[in-house]
């Protein structure tokens, strides 16, 4: 009688971003078997080493007892068996002819995942996938013709949770800014927008107020950038009179270093107009 255990080669499964739709591969493979199998002869009576130890056809090794790998008397045996690889079987050869009931349960197996793809390249968030293994002669576990499997299809649900580092430092005079008025596209200090408001009291020519923050910027992955507001007018932030209540909007611009581009573009981030919702599909740095 012959009890076999034949692992097919490792899968390759695609795994989805639940909010971006992005996808990655992963190799899936077996790497250790364990089971305890049920009988009413004695637990010495296989080949090659007492119980379920020495498997034979070069697809697995024994586990060193410390594993609890052998361990078992009488009407039950316990096992587990490391796979070298998922191409050869790994079986065992009663010897002794058993015509008793016998029976394997508490079955569970050791696996290992490996991204294909380079993960600093794959977005943050949480990706799943469903690899379904079909039980029986010929299937993807196959425990020979003389057992009969309970379910014919195994199905296992991966959930991975990609998170990436992304460190942003700034110093203390770029966290509160005073907007100063400035000639356009200019970034003026406060005693220039002392000036600039009596410029403007003679020349009645509006000047543009405007601040600049700077900040460290450190990302092992994409990301995203919008900015949030208290007061929004139209697609932009607002600044509120305390006079009347008008509300003035305010538009924030993004630059970034040459080595950083956008991700649709494919371009260098300079004066990029912020958004003042979430947009990963237009805004991906």
């Amino acid at each position: 009688m012959l009890t076999l255990i034949f692992l097919k080669p490792p899968r390759i499964l695609t795994v989805r971003n639940q909010n971006t739709g992005e996808t990655f591969d992963v190799i899936f493979r077996v790497t250790s078997y364990s089971s305890q199998l049920t009988t009413n002869s004695s637990s010495s009576s296989w080949d090659e080493g007492k119980d379920f130890s020495a498997p034979r056809g070069g697809g697995c090794t024994f586990y060193t007892p410390s594993w609890g790998g052998g361990s078992g008397s009488g009407s039950w045996i316990q096992f587990i068996w490391k796979t070298s690889n998922n191409t050869s079987p790994c079986y065992k050869i009663s010897t002794i002819n058993r015509t008793e009931p016998h029976r394997f349960y508490d079955m569970s197996m050791g696996y290992s995942l490996v991204a294909k793809d380079n993960l600093l390249t794959v977005g943050s968030g949480t990706y799943k996938g469903k690899l379904s293994f079909t039980v029986g002669p010929g299937g993807d576990f196959d425990f020979g013709d003389n057992y009969q499997a309970s379910d014919s299809v195994v199905d296992i649900n991966l959930i991975l949770s990609v998170n990436h580092d992304l460190i942003v430092t700034t110093t203390p005079e770029s966290r509160a800014l005073s907007l100063q008025p400035c000639s356009a596209g200019k970034i003026c200090t406060e005693e220039q927008g002392k000036q600039n408001w009596e410029r403007w009291m003679i020349t009645k020519i509006t000047p543009q107020l405007t601040a600049r923050s700077d900040f460290l910027l450190s990302s092992t992955g994409a990301f995203t950038t919008y900015i949030q507001c208290q007061y929004v007018h139209g697609e932009n932030c607002a600044i509120k009179s305390d006079n009347n209540g008008q509300l003035v909007p305010v538009k924030a611009y993004l630059s970034l270093p040459n080595n950083i581009i956008n991700q649709k573009t494919n371009s260098t981030v300079t004066r990029a107009l912020m958004p003042i919702h979430k947009d990963i599909v237009n805004n991906s740095f």
